[in-house]
């Protein structure tokens, strides 16, 4: 449990939150940290909340989650009586605690949080979910992937145009280039090899997709090495 104190945090906070209230009265728009502090209901949590974002702007991932978890340990049993606003400030929460951990090298834990993303179609959430896959060697890694870029192709099509946005062209990139690894994780090297050649044309893919591909080759002359006969 964070203790609230009586030194400079809890003054900055009081003054923040002292602010925001102002701003309700006077009917005023609320940024959305102003928002995203009050959804969390008591001042207490709203401290949590402000100062795990605080932390987390300047990527002390540790000193943030320690706040983060506070308050989504108070959110959670809530969740069934959120509406639409409230729940959508419990998946940035989510998004964060996950991002904190992947940021540390937990991909594990990483995965508890960004699964409860998992069925939202939000490409920032999805970014962050197959990155903690991948990177953590997880074997839900392909499926997942290859469920987003189904996803993706049905949604295009159901749309009727003939030109993606660069947005999802941007985003089905990086689907591939997870997937690359992803099938490198797996052994299944022709595969990525191919997954990778078809990248080099494009710029946000090319330094990447040349990397893998010389790991790819590392990799298979590795084993080469192994299987050759030793003198004896």
């Amino acid at each position: 449990m964070i203790r609230w104190g009586d030194g400079e945090r809890r003054k900055e906070f009081e003054y923040f939150w002292n602010e925001t209230r102002d701003a309700l009265e006077r009917g005023e728009d609320l940024t959305e940290a102003q928002d995203e502090m009050m959804a969390c209901t008591t001042p207490y949590y709203g401290y949590c909340m402000y100062w795990g974002r605080r932390f987390y702007a300047s990527e002390r991932y540790y000193e943030a989650l320690a706040y983060f978890k506070n308050v989504f340990r108070w959110l959670s049993p809530r969740f069934s009586y959120m509406n639409k606003g409230q729940r959508a400030h419990f998946f940035e929460l989510l998004f964060s605690i996950g991002s904190c951990y992947s940021a540390l090298g937990l991909y594990q834990q990483a995965y508890y949080y960004l699964d409860g993303l998992y069925s939202l179609n939000n490409r920032k959430y999805n970014r962050a979910y197959v990155n903690a896959l991948v990177n953590g060697h997880d074997f839900r890694a392909l499926f997942v992937i290859d469920r987003y870029l189904d996803q993706e192709q049905k949604q295009f099509e159901s749309e009727g145009t003939e030109v993606e946005e660069p947005e999802r062209q941007a985003f089905v990139r990086f689907l591939k280039r997870r997937r690359g690894t992803a099938l490198i994780d797996a052994d299944l090297l022709d595969e990525a090899e191919q997954q990778f050649q078809a990248l080099l044309e494009f710029p946000d893919s090319e330094g990447i997709a040349l990397e893998e591909l010389l790991r790819i080759q590392q990799i298979r002359n590795d084993k080469e090495e192994n299987t050759q006969p030793t003198d004896s």
